[in-house]
C-alpha cells in the first residue's frame, strides 16, 4: 500500500500527494519563521507583540510564498528605516547649499547593497531627513498614518489621493512618542520634463523633502487640536445673529468647511482636461493653463466649472508676497469680488501657533451681491516653504448654517487662491519667490452641455487670472516684470 500511494497522482497539483504534503509543511514552517522574525522586529522597534506563532490565513490573491516575501521585504525595510533614523554620518551628510541632511550614496550602497538598484537609467535619487515636535497623541498619529484615507487630511497640500491596496498584517501599535523623524528617500523617473520655473523648487527638495512633510504635519496637528477643542468664552455677534456659549460648534464647523475648501483647491490643481491657453511661457512665467470639467459631487457647485492657473517668478521675499495677499486692508485693490470697495472681516479663527495662520469670514461690499460672503484660510511657516491663501464665495444662508452648528457637509465650495514658495534656486533663499495663482468660475447649470461652452467663457477666466496678476505686480512694485 505504501508503494501504491507513492504512485497516486494528486488531483490538485498533479504531483505525488506525499510530496505535495511535504511542500505544504515546508511552506508553513517558512511562514512561521517569517512571522516570528517580523514579530521580533515589531516588538523591538514599536512595542507591538504578536502572540504565539499563529500564521493568519493568506489573503485573497496572495499565496503563501508571496506573503512570506512581502513580510520579509517589510521587515528589511523597517530595519533599514530604523538605521537611517538613528544614524547620521556616514549614511547622512549635510548638503552645502542649505545644510539639509541627504544620503551619502556610496556609503548607503555599502550598507544596503540589495536596495541600491534604480528602476531605470534615467531615474534620480531624492533623499532628506528632518525632525520636529508635533502636537498630537502618538497613538492617534500612528493610526492616521495607517489609514490611507487620512493622508489627504494630514497632508492636503501634498497628497490629493491615497489608497490602501491590500492589508498584509493587522494589529494595534501601542506606545507614546515625543519626537516624529521623517525620512524621504525615493527614486524618481520623470515621464515629462519639469518646467524651468519649478526645477529648483522640485529638484532641490523643497517641494517634497522631509522638512516640507513635517511642516505640513505640524500645522495640521495644531489645527486638529484647535478644532477638537473649539470653544468660545463669550457670545459672538455674527451675520446679524448671536452665538451663545452652547453654540461653540460654529468654530469647529467653520474649520471643517475651510479644511474641505483647502483640499478641494489643492485637488483641482491637477487640472484634468487641461488646455494650453495661448500665452508666452518662459523661465519667469508658466503661461496660463485652463481646465473645463463637470462638477456633480457632494459639497461641490453643480455645473460646468472652468479653472485657470498660472505661476510667475517674483524678485521679492516670499514672506512679503504672502503678507500682501492676506492683508485685508488692500484686498479690494486686487480682488475683483470686492468691486473696488473695502471689505469687512467679520470673524477670525487662529489655526495654530504661527502668527497670521487663520480662517477669516469676510463680507465684501458688492451692491449686486449683498448675499455673498467669503470664507478664507491663510497659512505659512516662518520661511514660507508652504504658504497659501485660499478663499471661496459662500452664500449668507450657507454661512449661517455652518455658524449655527448645523451639518455643513453639503455646503458647495468653489475655491480660488494663491500658493507662495521661496525660490531656492537663487543664492539668497529669501530674495525671490514663485507665486501660483488659480481661479475657478461656474459657467452654467448642470443641465447645460459641454458643447454649449464657447471660447469667450474660457477667455473670461483667463482674463481674470492675468488681470489679477497685473494688479498684484503693481502693488508689489514689479509691474515692469515680463
Amino acid at each position: 500500500m505504501r508503494e501504491a500511494l507513492k504512485n497516486v497522482i494528486c488531483p490538485s497539483c498533479g504531483g505525488p500527494p506525499l510530496l505535495a504534503h511535504q511542500q505544504l509543511q515546508n511552506s508553513l514552517q517558512a511562514l512561521k519563521e517569517e512571522n516570528k522574525m517580523v514579530s521580533t522586529l515589531l516588538n523591538k522597534y514599536t512595542g507591538k507583540v504578536i502572540s504565539g506563532d499563529n500564521v493568519p490565513m493568506p489573503l485573497v490573491g496572495v499565496n503563501g510564498i508571496e506573503r512570506a516575501a512581502m513580510c520579509k521585504t517589510a521587515a528589511a525595510a523597517m530595519d533599514e528605516l530604523v538605521r537611517l533614523l538613528r544614524t547620521n554620518e556616514p549614511l547622512w551628510v549635510k548638503s552645502r547649499p542649505d545644510g539639509r541632511y541627504v544620503i551619502h550614496r556610496e556609503n548607503y550602497v555599502k550598507s544596503f547593497p540589495t536596495a541600491s538598484k534604480l528602476p531605470s537609467s534615467t531615474a534620480r535619487i531624492e533623499s532628506s531627513k528632518d525632525s520636529a515636535l508635533v502636537t498630537m497623541n502618538a497613538a492617534r498619529l500612528v493610526s492616521m498614518f495607517l489609514d490611507a484615507d487620512k493622508w489627504v487630511d494630514l497632508f492636503p497640500t501634498i497628497v490629493t489621493e491615497a489608497k490602501t491596496i491590500q492589508v498584509v498584517e493587522t494589529g494595534m501599535v501601542n506606545g507614546c512618542l515625543q519626537l516624529i523623524t521623517w525620512v524621504e528617500h525615493v527614486a524618481v523617473d520623470d515621464k515629462t520634463p519639469t518646467h524651468r520655473l519649478y526645477q529648483d523648487l522640485i529638484l532641490g527638495g523643497s517641494a517634497y523633502g522631509s522638512d516640507r512633510w513635517l511642516i505640513s504635519l505640524q500645522r495640521m496637528c495644531e489645527r486638529f487640536s484647535i478644532s477638537s477643542n473649539a470653544e468660545i468664552t463669550e457670545p459672538i455677534n455674527h451675520i446679524g445673529t448671536t452665538c451663545s456659549r452652547e453654540g461653540w460648534k460654529w468654530k469647529s464647523n467653520i474649520m471643517k468647511v475651510s479644511h474641505r475648501m483647502v483640499k478641494s483647491f489643492c485637488s483641482m490643481l491637477n487640472m484634468p482636461g487641461q488646455l494650453d491657453f495661448p500665452q508666452r511661457s518662459d523661465e519667469t512665467n508658466s503661461g496660463v493653463r485652463v481646465s473645463v470639467r463637470h462638477t456633480t459631487g457632494r459639497g461641490q457647485t453643480k455645473g460646468i466649472t472652468v479653472t485657470a492657473a498660472t505661476s510667475l517668478w517674483l524678485p521679492l521675499p516670499s514672506q512679503s508676497v504672502f503678507s500682501l495677499l492676506k492683508d485685508p486692508k488692500i484686498r479690494h485693490q486686487w480682488d475683483v469680488l470686492c468691486n473696488g470697495n473695502p471689505i469687512n472681516e467679520m470673524a477670525n479663527i487662529s489655526t495654530g501657533s504661527v502668527p497670521g495662520n487663520c480662517i477669516s469670514i469676510i463680507q465684501p461690499f458688492v451692491p449686486s451681491e449683498n448675499n455673498m460672503m467669503l470664507l478664507q484660510e491663510c497659512f505659512c511657516n516662518s520661511d514660507c516653504l508652504e504658504g497659501m491663501v485660499v478663499y471661496a464665495p459662500i452664500s449668507f444662508a450657507a454661512m449661517n448654517t455652518a455658524m449655527n452648528g448645523d451639518d455643513c457637509s453639503d455646503i458647495p465650495i468653489l475655491p480660488s487662491g494663491f500658493i507662495v514658495s521661496a525660490d531656492t534656486g537663487v543664492p539668497a533663499i529669501s530674495s525671490a519667490s514663485i507665486l501660483t495663482v488659480a481661479f475657478q468660475i461656474l459657467l452654467s447649470s448642470p443641465s447645460s452641455s459641454t458643447q454649449e461652452l464657447n471660447i469667450q467663457s474660457v477667455a473670461t477666466v483667463n482674463n481674470l487670472v492675468t488681470s489679477t496678476v497685473q494688479r498684484l505686480k503693481v502693488l508689489l512694485n514689479c509691474s515692469d516684470l515680463n
